[in-house]
Formats: structure tokens, sequence, C-alpha cells
């Protein structure tokens, strides 16, 4: 308990010397000291969520709020679909798993909203204890093979693993590589990182174990797999990561190496040593749920325009346009489990949550337990797949003047390549037909 507290007064301290907190405090000059207690109570929490400086979130937060361009495209700032209001449920969320009660959590909710508005931060509306998350709309396979073919490799692999294990982001930010390589044991045998990444084959299934953070006062564990398409994007994300360590010890001449202990998620900022911040993550994501909805909301607005749907139509669609966020992925999981009719203990067992049936410890640890999950994974793992998904976001006719480009695209880029090979072949005839007749003179001349 003494740890605690010593970590709690470190982050006050910080606090008080923090400069966009000191603003907060110059422009409530008459506060009393219980009412500063408590803000300060709220903000060492906040701060401790989102593991960064409180300067640095709120300048992040306030560079967000204005209008922007991405590919022809006006984003208009929504603080309703913006990362605070990702991160005031997540917030919410990191309470409750430290086991604070409705009225703690209300109350650092309200003091946090009270210092963010002061500091010029706009917003979302004020999130009710008793409807989070349910309220959010259910992520499709087409609205995260968007996001991915839109993430970067790192985000990549973050993104596909939380869809495909259901993994919380506070669970997912504490596995190491170590983790992955104990997953995939059966396929590869390897005791050491490097053999790992020279060795291991692709399409290896992972088999996890732990004991989520939010429920593991209750130990209750969770046992789930991966996708061999998941495995295939760690592995590479991973293999990257060494060759950023080789053309950085080439470029400044350090000494960096991978290791068991390095985190699978980890920070590039931080050397690919320190695992991603959840305020990271959060920022992230939220900058690809505006992407997304900016693209559905084009197409329901090109349909309107066309006549295809009613404005009534339009606005409930609008109005349902899901939230990319890491409980969403978390959601999608879930309920792609569901959908498949997975066993109810099964499924209990694979999102970490508490089995609707008795489930004793001779269950639990059976040798055969491992393998019946397994089976049921391997059920669900088309429709936890995302190579082969097509998106359809685009129109009918869109998609056929789209197609009709590509089409005439590679019929001139075909007549291109015919007209070259007829120029080198006229060019290389003319070259030997002058060759020839010097050859001739040459014995003329003789």
């Amino acid at each position: 308990m003494g740890g605690i507290y010593i970590i709690m007064k470190t982050f006050r301290q910080q606090l008080l010397e923090d400069p966009e907190f000191q603003n907060y405090l110059l422009q409530r000059p008459n506060l009393t000291e219980s009412s500063l207690q408590s803000y300060l109570n709220a903000a060492t929490n906040f701060v401790r969520f989102t593991g960064e400086p409180f300067y640095k979130t709120v300048h992040e937060l306030r560079s967000q709020q204005n209008d922007r361009i991405e590919n022809n495209i006006i984003i208009r700032f929504n603080p309703n679909q913006s990362r605070i209001n990702i991160m005031q449920f997540e917030f919410i969320e990191y309470l409750k798993g430290r086991g604070c009660t409705e009225v703690s959590i209300d109350s650092y909710v309200r003091y946090m909203r009270t210092i963010l508005s002061t500091l010029g931060i706009i917003l979302p509306k004020s999130p009710k204890l008793d409807d989070t998350p349910q309220d959010w709309y259910l992520l499709t396979k087409d609205d995260i093979k968007y996001v991915l073919d839109t993430a970067n490799l790192q985000y990549k692999a973050v993104i596909n693993f939380a869809a495909v294990t259901g993994l919380r982001v506070r669970d997912m930010r504490s596995l190491t590589i170590k983790d992955f390589m104990t997953a995939t044991e059966e396929y590869h045998g390897c005791t050491e990182v490097e053999d790992f990444l020279d060795s291991a084959p692709d399409g290896m299934i992972g088999f996890w174990e732990l004991f989520p953070q939010k429920t593991r006062k209750f130990r209750l564990p969770c046992k789930v797999c991966n996708t061999p398409e998941s495995s295939d994007l760690l592995l590479f994300s991973l293999n990257e990561r060494v060759k950023y360590f080789e053309w950085k010890n080439e470029k400044d001449g350090t000494d960096l190496k991978i290791t068991k202990n390095d985190p699978l998620f980890a920070s590039r900022q931080r050397k690919y040593k320190n695992f991603i911040a959840p305020n990271s993550i959060s920022w992230t994501l939220s900058q690809y749920s505006e992407k997304l909805s900016a693209e559905r909301e084009r197409v329901f607005k090109y349909k309107l325009e066309h006549g295809e749907i009613s404005q009534e139509t339009y606005d409930e669609s609008v109005a349902t346009i899901p939230k990319f966020h890491a409980h969403g992925l978390r959601k999608f999981f879930i309920s792609t489990l569901a959908k498949n009719r997975v066993d109810a203990r099964i499924s209990a067992l694979m999102e970490g949550h508490k089995a609707p049936l008795v489930t004793d410890s001779h269950y639990i640890n059976n040798d055969y337990l491992k393998e019946t999950i397994k089976e049921e994974y391997m059920r669900c793992i088309p429709d936890l797949s995302f190579e082969n998904v097509e998106v359809r976001f685009l129109t009918s006719e869109e998609r056929k003047s789209l197609q009709q480009k590509i089409d005439e695209l590679q019929e001139e880029n075909e007549n291109m390549k015919k007209d070259m090979e007829k120029y080198i072949d006229d060019a290389v005839h003319e070259k030997m037909k002058d060759a020839f007749e010097n050859w001739l003179n040459i014995q003329d001349s003789k």
C-alpha cells in the first residue's frame, strides 16, 4: 500500500508542476483546498490512465479540434466522434477496472471535464455510466477491413490482433515477444528470438493463456487463439523491427537488439523498448474512426443526392455509423463467437468472462480443453479473416466507373508495352543492319 501512496504522491507533484495544470489553477483562483484536492485526485487518475504527461495530452487534444481535408474529403471536427469522446469512455472503463465506485467514477469524470473545458478543449456530450459502452454500434468486417487497408504496419498488427482475440488494450500492451513464442511453440520449438524469427512458419494459430487485468482479482482466466493471418502480421512487424534496429545501429552507432522480453506491441518513439501507451492507441484509433465515418457518410450522401435513399434513411444511417475503438473490436470478436454458436463455457473462457454455467477448476485445467478451444475457434476463422474481404463502401455507379478506368489503364499499359517492344525491335534491327553494311564495306575495301 505504501508503494501505491508514493506513486500517487509522485503523480500529484508532477501535476502541480505541469504547465497546463498550473494554467487551470490560474483560471480558478478561488478554489478551496478541499476542491483542489478533489481536482488533483481526478487528474492524478487521468494521468495514470493516459500514461503521458498532462500537458502533452492537452496539447494533442487541442491540435485535433480543427477541420481538415484528407483525400479531397472535408472532415469536420465533431467532439462526439473524436478522440476525447472515446477517451472518456475508456477512462470510465479504467476506473471500473481499478474498483472505483460509480459515485467516485462520476465525480472523477465531472472534475476532468471541468478541467479540460477550462483549458479550451471542446467536449462531447457527458457520458452516462449506465449506457457505456452498450450504445456503441457494432463494427462490421467491412469497417475493420477498410481501416486495416489504411493503417500502417504497426497498427495493422494491433488492430487485427485485437479483432481476432477480443483482448482488452491493457492486456494486449502487456504482452511480450516471449508470450508470442510460447503461444505458437508447437509450430517452431525455438527458445531464442533470433531463431524464432528465422524459422517460424507462416500460418500459425497461437494459443494465449492469461488472467485479464480487469478480472484478475476474481481469478477469471482467458484462453483464446489468434488467426494465422494475425500471426503472419506479427511476424512481419517483428522482422521489420529487426531491420529498424540494424538501420539505427549503422546510423547512430548504437547496439539495439530484439529480445524475448521486448513488448509485442511497442512504441517506435521509444525505440521499440517500451510498451505502446493506451493514450497513443486511443488517439490513433480515433483518427481511423474519423476516416471511416467520413467515408461512410460520403457514400450515404451520394445515395441521398442520387435518390437511392430518403433523407430519413440518410439521417438514420449517419447516426448509426459505428465508432472505431478498441472496445468495438472486442465487441466484434464476441459477436463473432455468438454468430458461430460457440459453446457458452468455451466462449466465456475466450472472452475472459464468467461462464453462464458452473465451471470448476477440473474443467478449466483439463488437458483436452486447449484442443476443444482451438476446434471451436477454427470454426470462426472465416469470419475473423480480413485478407479476402472486399470493402463495399463504394456505390455501384462509382464501382463501375472505377473498374472502367482500371480497364482503360490496363489496355493503355498493354498498348504502351507493345509499342515499346516494337520500338526496341526496330532499333535492334537498324543497328544490326548498319553493322552488317559496315562489315560488307570493310570486306569490299580489302
